[in-house]
């Protein structure tokens, strides 16, 4: 298994460089912009084992903003880097709103939950799985 603080930068470049379709509704459908703070992320091997890290440890953003009207989850580095994807796809499910989409051979998915802000980052891979559990509000 590759180490965690590589892997990480691996999803987050993974996140940056999505280039999917369009979200197939406008900010109305949505709702405004959120900001999202990750609280936990864990990297997981194929046997089981899942390894704690820090966002800063792995240049992974402290805040994501969810922009619904320009369809984008934009983060900002320690170093002032900023990181934008592009959101491929939606779909509400009750109180869940599921957003999600694939590139170079990754699947990725992040759920949030309805009115309190729960959020879930998944990322999967065939020798690795990546979790990211936050929180989320209205600005």
């Amino acid at each position: 298994m590759r180490p965690a603080h590589l892997t990480l930068i691996g999803i987050l470049l993974f996140l940056v460089c999505l280039s999917a379709g369009a979200v197939g509704a406008d900010a109305a459908e949505t709702g405004p912009a959120l900001i999202c703070a990750p609280a936990e992320l864990l990297v997981c091997s194929p046997d089981g084992k899942c390894t704690g890290v820090s966002a800063a440890s792995v240049d992974f953003p402290e805040f994501l903003k969810i922009d619904f009207e320009h369809q984008t989850i934009r983060g900002i580095l320690d170093d002032g880097t900023i990181r934008i994807v592009k959101i491929a796809h939606w779909q509400r499910f009750e109180d869940k709103l599921v957003l999600h989409g694939v590139q170079n051979g990754r699947g990725w998915s992040l759920v949030l939950t309805e009115p309190q802000g729960d959020m879930t980052i998944a990322v999967s891979e065939w020798d690795a799985g990546y979790m990211v559990f936050g929180s989320c509000v209205i600005p």
